[in-house]
């Protein structure tokens, strides 16, 4: 669920993750941080784009590259037009 508060959505993340864009952070978020570095109860997801690839806060740990949906739609659409032989059942 989205929010424009962070404080609202850390509340609603309790138990769970909270994920913020890192060029889009609600305006709140500075009033979050504390909390975020006390709790065990939500995990904190920061999405970014490779032109942060350099960052460094995003050093350690490694961060999870996941690939935009155009790449994704057009690697998928690639796999499912391409020939592939099967092995014979016998």
């Amino acid at each position: 669920m989205n929010h424009n508060s962070a404080v609202v959505a850390f509340q609603a993340a309790r138990g769970g993750s909270l994920c913020v864009r890192r060029k889009l952070l609600p305006r709140d978020f500075p009033s979050v941080v504390a909390q975020l570095r006390s709790t065990d109860y939500v995990q904190l997801i920061v999405c970014a784009d490779t032109r942060d690839d350099f960052h460094v806060f995003l050093t350690r740990p490694s961060p999870i590259r996941i690939p935009s949906l155009i790449t994704r739609k057009a690697n998928y659409h690639e796999s499912s037009t391409s020939t592939r032989a099967m092995p014979s059942p016998h």
